[in-house]
């Protein structure tokens, strides 16, 4: 199974990203917006996990909670992602001590990567995939500054990700407090 370990965005924060990128002048054409079910932080994603591994690895997430300082996330801008070959268009959120954060989820990482060899190592960036281009076309840089909007996530999520008719469906298997 394909996991991810992410703070699954409120609907109040959706209909918040929803609106702000609905105003923005100029923004890039030819992208069709991804469903917002699906909007997300993503913390660290495992790749290919055997069923068996989920309640080690819930155990290894529980204990990182618990141990990781909690964080603010600020939405700051729009922008097309990843900067090499753009296919996305995202919101971009930055964190006070991120330094310290990556940190944190390089040791996660480290853990899970027994349960989780196809884990993904580049360096964590904040942010949350809202569009995506129709067909295999490329976007061009862009970004768009914006106001900031806070976040303050309550839930860390285990996510089990299986592909559908229209895109991708997304099941939390287990969920975590995330008391800021």
């Amino acid at each position: 199974m394909r996991l991810f370990v992410g703070f699954l965005a409120p609907d109040e924060l959706k209909d918040r990203l929803a609106a702000e990128l609905h105003r923005v002048p100029h923004a890039p054409q030819g992208v069709r917006e991804i469903a917002r079910d699906l909007w997300h932080l993503t913390v660290t994603f495992l790749g290919e996990v055997e069923k068996d591994h989920v309640p080690e690895i819930s155990a290894h997430i529980k204990q990182w909670t618990e141990k990781t300082t909690k964080i603010t996330p600020v939405l700051t801008r729009f922008e097309t992602f990843p900067q090499k070959k753009p296919r996305y268009l995202s919101g971009h959120f930055e964190i006070t001590e991120i330094e310290t954060f990556r940190a944190r989820i390089d040791r996660l990482r480290d853990v899970l990567s027994i349960y989780a060899p196809e884990i993904d190592r580049k360096p964590w960036k904040g942010h949350m995939s809202l569009a995506k281009v129709l067909q295999r076309a490329r976007l061009q840089r862009w970004e768009y500054e914006l106001e900031p909007v806070e976040w303050r996530p309550h839930v860390l999520s285990l996510v089990v990700s299986r592909p559908g008719q229209n895109g991708s469906i997304y099941t939390p298997l287990e969920t975590f407090p995330w008391i800021s």
